[in-house]
C-alpha cells in the first residue's frame, strides 16, 4: 500500500499529493481518477478513466463513498467557498487564540457568498462537501449561507445581520474540549452539560468586540432556543425567541442532520426535511415552509431512488403534498401524491 502523507485537508475532502477524494456527486465530465474504483473487491473503474455523466450516474448508483482524482479547473462557485473556508479558518484561529473577531474577514465572506450566481449549483455543493473533522468549519459557512437564502426568500430585512449571526452561530465550540466535540458515541450527562454552555460560550467570545450588532449577538445566544421552550440555554418559547434565531435553527438543523458526523452517516435531504415538518413545533412554522418550499424547487431535475427500487426524476412539485412531487421514469410518470404506500429514499 503506499505510504501518502495528508499535505491539506480543505473544502474539497482530502488532498494528497495533488490527488483529491471527493464524493461522486460533485463530480464533473471529463474528470479524471486517480485511482482505481472498487466495488465489493472487483475493479469498476480504472485509474486513469475519464468519467462520462454515465460513468458517473453508475457511482452514486452503487453508492461509492468517494472516488480519488486529479485536480481541474474549478467552477466559480467552488472558488468562492474554498475562499470563505480561509477566511473563516482565520476567524476561528482569532477566537481560539482570545484575539477579538475583526468585521473586515466577515464582510469578505458574505460579499463572496452575495456574487454567488446559481444558489442552486451552490446548494447542490453544500449537501456534497462534508469532512467530519472539520465539520465546524464546512458546517458554519454552510449555515450562513443556508440562513442568507431563507432570509431572502422570506424578504427578512436585516440580511447581513443574519448572515454575521449564522457564521458565528456555532464559534463557542472552540471552547469546547475536542474529546466532546469528536467523540463518536453518546454523550455523558456532563459533557452534554458541556456542550450547551456553547451558544454562552460564543456569545462572550463576541462581546470583545464592541461593534457586533446586538441582534447578531440574539442570533448566535439563541439559535439552540425551540418554539416549543425545550431548547437552551434559556428556554425560551415562542416570541420570546428572537426572529434572527428562529432562521439561523431550520439552517443549523437541516446542515447537521444532512452531514456525516463522527457518530452517525448523514441523512437525505427528503428525509431530513420530513422529519423537520414531525418536529414542527420546534420551529417557526412560516420560515420552515417557505424553507422547505424553496429547497425542493432546487432539486427539480434531480435523479431520485424510490422505496420499490424505480430510478426517476423530480419534475413537478406539489405544493400541497411537498414530499410526493411528480416522477418521470424511463417507462411513465408517477404521482407520488396518488401513491401512499411509494416515497423517495434518497437523491442520487
Amino acid at each position: 500500500m503506499e505510504n501518502y502523507t495528508i499535505r491539506k485537508v480543505d473544502w474539497r475532502g482530502i488532498a494528497v499529493k495533488g490527488k483529491i477524494r471527493i464524493g461522486p456527486q460533485l463530480l464533473e465530465e471529463g474528470t479524471k481518477l486517480a485511482r482505481d474504483v472498487e466495488v465489493d473487491g472487483l475493479l469498476l473503474l480504472a485509474r486513469g478513466t475519464r468519467l462520462t455523466k454515465k460513468l458517473i450516474f453508475q457511482l452514486v448508483q452503487k453508492n461509492v463513498p468517494y472516488v480519488w482524482i486529479w485536480p481541474h479547473v474549478q467552477t466559480e462557485n467552488l472558488e468562492i467557498y474554498q475562499k470563505n473556508y480561509e477566511h473563516f479558518n482565520n476567524l476561528l484561529m482569532s477566537a481560539k487564540n482570545n484575539i477579538p473577531i475583526q468585521l473586515k474577514e466577515v464582510d469578505d465572506i458574505l460579499e463572496n457568498f452575495s456574487s454567488v450566481r446559481s444558489p442552486r449549483e451552490l446548494i447542490k455543493y453544500v449537501h456534497g462537501i462534508r469532512k467530519a473533522d472539520h465539520y465546524t468549519y464546512q458546517h458554519s459557512l454552510n449555515v450562513c449561507y443556508l440562513s442568507m437564502l431563507l432570509g431572502r426568500w422570506s424578504n427578512f430585512s436585516e440580511i447581513t445581520q443574519l448572515a454575521q449571526a449564522a457564521l458565528f452561530h456555532d464559534l463557542g465550540k472552540v471552547m469546547i474540549d475536542n474529546q466532546v466535540l469528536n467523540k463518536p458515541g453518546s454523550l455523558t450527562e456532563e459533557e452534554w452539560e458541556q456542550m450547551k454552555c456553547h451558544p454562552d460560550f460564543g456569545y462572550t467570545i463576541l462581546l470583545k468586540n464592541s461593534e457586533i450588532p446586538k441582534d447578531v449577538l440574539k442570533g448566535v445566544r439563541h439559535h439552540h432556543e425551540r418554539m416549543n421552550g425545550k431548547g437552551y440555554p434559556q428556554g425560551l418559547r415562542e416570541n420570546e425567541v428572537p426572529e434572527i434565531a428562529r432562521i439561523i435553527a431550520i439552517a443549523d438543523v437541516f446542515d447537521a442532520l444532512t452531514s456525516n458526523r463522527v457518530y452517525r452517516g448523514k441523512r437525505d435531504v427528503f428525509e431530513v426535511l420530513q422529519y423537520m415538518h414531525d418536529c414542527y413545533s420546534d420551529f417557526d412554522l412560516k420560515y420552515l415552509r417557505i424553507f422547505t418550499l424553496n429547497m425542493l424547487d432546487n432539486l427539480l431535475g434531480e435523479r431520485v431512488l424510490l422505496t420499490d427500487d424505480q430510478v426517476g426524476t423530480i419534475v413537478f412539485n406539489n405544493s400541497l403534498s411537498p414530499f410526493k412531487p411528480l416522477i418521470q421514469t424511463d417507462k411513465d410518470f408517477i404521482d407520488l401524491s396518488q401513491k401512499s404506500n411509494l416515497k423517495i429514499v434518497r437523491i442520487l
